[in-house]
């Protein structure tokens, strides 16, 4: 479920005193709402070794979305944050496809690639859609993508590529008119099985294009919750107060991970490609030092140890919508020029009218999840059951996800980090 316009390009209309005003969100639904510029270019080699390569760019962008999320937790401390990595990955390598000069280079940078040509990139991402698209009738994940250009003279190498390389849909659109925010979200409600219903309320007529990534994921617990197990519990939040919540309960094998910082367990959907991981900081009010020890390769060796246990699971009911302007997060990592209409550099995505020039106005991130007891949507609906502590015996390990947690869906043959995000008040 959910939508991602990564960026809005506008035209430099600094000369007139103005400022551009427009902001694009990127919607995302699935357990949260996430997105994505994926899809296998028809006329592209395939290469030999798909699983390979898919790991690759999933890999990529596991290092991306670590560092953009742990931008947007200093940015806001103490809030819930949810966020898809895949989305927003994407969505910049649509917009790398179209930049040159130190642009390319800083736009590679806040990626966590650098140097990378975009071919690539292009490739990479087309092979991880494709194979990650290869999923279970129980967990459904579909993504779209769109390119709306006004008055700007695409250049056909760069058309061919978001077409081909991203399956992009190409539309010519007057930004001055009335009506082209309802054209966007129309396509936005469509892409998000109407979980985003209002993406863009205004577009500023001095804009050139928007580039808009949809994600929306549905996937079935592979064991349901029952709700009958389902019990108001209270849960701890950051400032220390308590409050009660729905909690689910549930109890059986599981992969299963603990460290002196945390517990950590992975719930399945459908036929387990895709889960829900669930990290618990063994302290209350431990979410801080947990995210001390968050990085890509801590993140990569925790992956490796998960080991199969009998235990049980509570986990909090949660619905929440996210949103969330990337810009200071992406100039954070290294992305400063594109936002500058000086020196922005362009010229690879197409020729604006004459005497203005082509920037990066705002790049906003929104996202949608629900967690109940029968699983998660995209624009998500997720929600948890368990049996009581009492069933629980001394040799199981028990998770109570009672207090502040971080949680990621992942597809578990690629690598990918779907969504990701920490749940600090599940009734916010």
């Amino acid at each position: 479920m959910e939508l991602f316009p990564v960026g809005l390009f506008n035209l430099d209309a600094w000369k007139m005193g103005k400022k551009t005003e427009f902001r694009n969100r990127i919607g995302l639904a699935a357990a949260c709402c996430l997105a994505a510029w994926w899809a296998a270019c028809s006329v592209m080699e395939r290469p030999k070794d798909i699983e390979k390569i898919s790991r690759l760019g999933a890999s990529m962008h596991a290092r991306f979305g670590l560092k953009l999320f742990g931008e947007l937790v200093r940015e806001n401390p103490g809030e819930n944050i949810f966020i898809s990595p895949l989305s927003a990955a994407m969505s910049l390598g649509a917009v790398y496809n179209g930049a040159g000069g130190e642009t390319a280079a800083e736009i590679s940078q806040a990626m966590q690639i650098p140097g990378t040509p975009v071919e690539d990139v292009n490739r990479a991402s087309a092979e991880l859609l494709e194979s990650t698209r290869q999923l279970d009738p129980q967990a459904r994940l579909t993504e779209g993508n769109s390119l709306w250009g006004c008055h700007i003279r695409f250049k056909p190498e760069f058309l061919n590529r978001v077409r081909r390389a991203h399956r992009a849909e190409v539309k010519a659109v007057d930004f001055a008119n009335p009506g082209a925010p309802a054209a966007i979200n129309a396509w936005v409600r469509e892409k998000t099985d109407g979980r985003i219903e209002k993406l863009v309320s205004h577009i500023s007529p001095d804009a050139v294009l928007v580039l808009l990534n949809a994600v929306y994921f549905k996937g079935a617990w592979s064991v349901e919750f029952k709700k009958s197990m389902t019990r108001e519990r209270s849960f701890t939040r950051l400032d220390g107060s308590t409050k009660k919540h729905p909690m689910m309960h549930q109890a059986g094998a599981y992969d299963y991970l603990e460290t002196d910082v945390f517990q950590a367990v992975s719930l399945p959907y459908g036929d387990g490609r895709m889960s829900l991981y669930v990290f618990v900081p063994r302290r209350i009010l431990g979410l801080g030092e947990f995210y001390k020890t968050l990085d890509e390769a801590r993140w990569a060796g925790w992956l490796s140890r998960f080991e199969k246990k009998e235990g049980h699971i509570a986990l909090p009911k949660f619905r929440l919508e996210y949103a969330a302007g990337l810009n200071r997060a992406l100039q954070a990592l290294g992305m400063r020029a594109a936002f500058d209409h000086r020196k922005a550099d362009f010229k690879n995505m197409g020729d604006p009218p004459a005497g203005r020039s082509i920037f990066i106005d705002s790049v906003l991130h929104k996202t949608f999840v629900e967690v109940n007891e029968e699983g998660t949507e995209a624009a998500a609906a997720t929600a948890v059951t368990g049996l009581g502590r009492e069933a629980i015996g001394e040799d199981k390990f028990n998770v109570v996800a009672d207090h502040p947690f971080f949680c990621v869906i992942r597809d578990n043959r690629t690598g990918e980090n779907l969504l990701m995000g920490s749940i600090v008040d599940p009734t916010m």
